[in-house]
């Protein structure tokens, strides 16, 4: 996985999931599904200028318990 990247994963050319190295530099990596009908279940966007916004938040419950936003292709901590 790249560091300071999302990864989009597409299934016959359809967006699936978004994974990333998790922000907190722990070495874990986080998948985030974005199909219709997944729970958990994130929204993906892109902005005019390519920069990528995830909602809700992610919110790690096991290793290092990160929690924080993308918006804008930023890491916003909560």
């Amino acid at each position: 996985m790249p560091e300071r990247d999302l990864v989009l994963t597409l299934d016959d050319g359809e967006p699936w999931s978004v994974g990333m190295l998790c922000p907190c530099q722990c070495g874990a990596t986080i998948e985030m599904l974005i199909i219709p009908g997944a729970k958990p279940r994130w929204d993906f966007d892109l902005d005019a200028a390519r920069r990528p916004t995830l909602r809700p938040s992610v919110w790690r419950n096991t290793g290092c318990k990160s929690h924080f936003w993308v918006r804008r292709g930023r890491i916003h901590w909560c």
